[in-house]
């Protein structure tokens, strides 16, 4: 993106026009605004239009106002007047009208841009009704195009009625009728939504599901992003993983044979990472090790969890963590010792379960992130996340560490599209049963996740986890945005760039150095991020790496906190389970049956 273009053409701010100062909706249009890396301001309106009437901006501007607020200046200067006052702001103007409802006042300002004086407004559609995002217009919608999604929201929701017309273009949809609105004239464009109620991006969110805030939240963002381009955060480059759960590296585990998995990974050009329990540390096959070395690119292995029993990362005692992050390194370097093979340093959480205090052991011990299937740490009195920190690829408020979400198959292709679209590594999860019939599934699977963008990388997990944001600003410096202590960065542009890198940290205190390329950068730290300046050759990379005092990060470490006993007696009935119960269907339904009747005593 920042590579090609015109980057003087985009806008410099978004400015929010209002009649109320205080209007709840333009604040929160704002912090979205924030949230994209823009700057914006509020604006009373009519003293916005009184001094910039006679002016004509060179380049393009973003104005965003209600539909109320637009009808209360439609009253003011006409309806002539105030289209000739705003499209005569700046050669290229995107104006955002948004807060449609289905009222008088928003009808007049619909029949206003649309010049369609039979226009109106209706909300009335059947429950379960889904939004649908228009195809061909990836240059608004990205890779959302063509998707439906959401349920519409009957009470916040509103339709547009209209002519249709060859500069009238819909968006988004829902039952066949416009939700989101593109109007082309000449060299502006207007964006009309009829949603009259925007969310508030600070607010708890507990779920990763962004359908739920589609229209009130993803929708503005793609309208924001259509007129901003490269001046809003965005990822560089996408990367997608397959991630196999439990294997220990023999050549059959229950259905899969990794030779297979090989031969078929090179056939689709894709990666795949098995999150390796440390336990089987002394139970790999040479030859297994030798094919993943001999793959690096295609095959490799992260750590999951230390014995993998129910919830161990899910407690707050620090002392337990300790020891089962200590256990687990110390393993996984026997292994590497034993075999040669090394590992991704990032922790797949068992069952989706940890606390945040297992966040802080991990990264305190070095982990560069961690991966799980669930949404939020398991504490009670743990700040909770917030939809600013969903719309990141990943979250950093517990302890810096940075969390990643991966989801299976069955979700379906519009999952994938949604972490596409928000800059979020693809990153897919199955177990070894996904491959009872065969690879068929496999190869739907890695056409699906493809399918979601169309520059896609298939990397390991511990590269895929090496994603970071980027931004260009009206003074051709450019602004980073990282999530892993360790970050490869580059500059796409053509010329030497001022760069500023920041990470969102709580734990900024305890950083002792910040280094580029093996060179210390000048930083600073703020109450919960870290930022530092330095200048990047032309088309460069490099490494940037944060230091910390890690060891104020860990703590003591406590007695091993599990029955070596139980634990052996679990992974053993866990690999009789996979290998035999599993494998065999007669013995996979008895066992069935005599659970169903021990449960019914």
């Amino acid at each position: 993106m920042l590579a090609n273009g015109s980057h003087d053409a985009w806008p410099g701010q978004l400015e929010i026009l209002t009649g109320n100062p205080e209007a709840l909706q333009e604040k929160r249009l704002a912090r979205l605004a924030s949230v994209l890396g823009l700057d914006s301001t509020i604006i009373e309106a009519k003293a916005f239009l009184q001094s910039r009437s006679q002016k004509v901006q060179h380049g393009t501007r973003c104005v965003a106002l209600s539909a109320d607020t637009f009808t209360e200046l439609l009253e003011d200067v006409g309806s002539d007047n105030l289209s000739n006052i705003l499209t005569g702001l700046a050669n290229d103007l995107y104006l955002y009208l948004f807060g449609f409802g289905c009222n008088k006042s928003s009808e007049r300002a619909l029949r206003s841009i649309t010049a369609d004086q039979s226009a109106y407004i209706v909300q009335n559609f059947a429950p379960g009704s889904k939004y649908s995002v228009a195809e061909g217009l990836p240059e608004v919608a990205g890779t959302l195009s063509g998707t439906q999604l959401g349920l519409a929201d009957p009470k916040r929701d509103s339709t547009f009625v209209i002519r249709s017309g060859p500069n009238c273009k819909c968006i988004v949809g829902i039952q066949g009728l416009i939700h989101l609105m593109m109007v082309i004239n000449a060299r502006h464009v207007f964006f009309l939504h009829a949603r009259d109620e925007l969310a508030d991006v600070d607010m708890p969110c507990s779920s990763a599901n962004m359908e739920q805030v589609f229209s009130s939240a993803l929708v503005p963002i793609m309208v924001l992003r259509s007129a901003f381009k490269g001046r809003c955060w965005h990822t560089p480059s996408l990367f997608a993983n397959l991630v196999i759960d439990d294997p220990y590296l023999d050549s059959h585990y229950g259905w899969l044979d990794l030779r297979m998995l090989s031969e078929q990974l090179k056939r689709s050009a894709c990666c795949a990472t098995i999150a390796f329990v440390p336990w089987n540390y002394k139970r790999t096959k040479v030859s297994i090790a030798q094919l993943f070395s001999e793959n690096p690119q295609i095959m490799s292995i992260c750590i999951h969890g230390c014995d993998h029993t129910w919830a161990e990362f899910a407690t707050t005692d620090t002392r337990s963590l300790e020891a089962l992050v200590a256990t687990a390194i110390s393993r996984m370097e026997e292994h590497r010792r034993r075999t040669g093979l090394g590992y991704d340093k990032v922790m797949v959480f068992p069952q989706g379960l940890f606390s945040s205090a297992a966040l802080k052991v991990l990264r305190g011990h070095g982990f560069q992130a961690a991966v799980s299937s669930g949404s939020a740490p398991i504490d009670k009195d743990v700040v909770p996340m917030t939809l600013a920190d969903l719309l990141q690829p990943a979250i950093t408020k517990y302890s810096g560490m940075p969390l990643f979400f991966r989801r299976y198959p069955e979700d379906g292709e519009l999952g994938f599209r949604l972490d596409a679209w928000l800059g979020r590594p693809v990153l897919a999860v199955e177990h070894h049963g996904f491959f009872k019939h065969g690879f068929g599934p496999f190869r739907e699977l890695i056409q699906m996740v493809n399918r979601a963008s169309g520059n896609i990388r298939w990397v390991t997990l511990g590269k895929a986890c090496n994603v970071y944001q980027v931004k260009l600003n009206a003074d051709s410096s450019l602004d980073y945005r990282v999530y892993c202590d360790q970050t490869a960065i580059a500059n796409p542009l053509a010329k030497t760039a001022k760069c500023r890198v920041f990470k969102s940290d709580p734990e900024s205190h305890l950083v002792k150095e910040v280094l580029f390329d093996g060179c210390n950068v000048d930083f600073s730290v703020g109450e919960s991020e870290t930022v530092s300046e330095f200048f990047m050759p032309a088309r460069a990379q490099g490494i940037y790496h944060i230091r910390l005092a890690y060891d104020k990060l860990s703590g003591q470490a406590g007695p091993y906190p599990h029955c070596k006993a139980r634990v052996w007696l679990r992974r053993r009935l866990s690999d009789f389970r996979d290998n035999v119960l599993m494998t065999n269907p007669l013995l996979c339904r008895t066992a069935k049956g005599i659970c169903r009747f021990l449960r019914g005593l």
